[in-house]
């Protein structure tokens, strides 16, 4: 079995504003395969079903963040949230909010790595919000937080 391994291209760190009790998750924005991700790497690497066939041997490639996901449970489970509101901005961006109780996962999506990159949020997460783009068909997460 080949084994795909990606290196993230910036670091990918959770932050925790104590007083504002805001959960700061940052995927990473990009993506490169063909490498291991740093020791510490925060998040699990979930790859593509097995049986699906391995994609064509080449230079590396790059892959930027395009979707930000809620899951009820381990993303492995395939149990994705569907947003509780998802409302257009003032700025012309778009804004998804999951309202939460109980176990919840997020995973970072990126079109064509055949990857999701996941973690758990912290048990204390009540809500979390994302904003994205559309520019010509093609979207791009601006934020990703969520509040306990």
């Amino acid at each position: 079995m080949r084994r795909h391994v990606l290196v993230v291209a910036a670091a990918a760190c959770m932050t925790q504003a104590a007083a504002a009790a805001v959960l700061q998750v940052d995927c990473p924005p990009l993506v490169q395969s063909g490498f291991v991700p740093a020791p510490g790497f925060p998040f699990e690497i979930i790859t593509r079903e097995r049986g699906a066939p391995a994609p064509a041997a080449g230079p590396a490639t790059v892959h930027p963040l395009n979707g930000v996901q809620v899951y009820a449970g381990h993303p492995r489970d395939m149990a994705s949230l569907v947003p509780d509101e998802d409302k257009p901005l003032s700025n012309g961006a778009r804004e998804s909010v999951w309202r939460l109780t109980g176990n919840h996962w997020v995973g970072c999506s990126y079109p064509g790595a055949s990857l999701v990159l996941a973690r758990p949020l912290p048990a204390s997460a009540t809500e979390c919000r994302a904003s994205y783009r559309v520019t010509r068909g093609v979207v791009r997460v601006t934020a990703f937080a969520c509040r306990g």
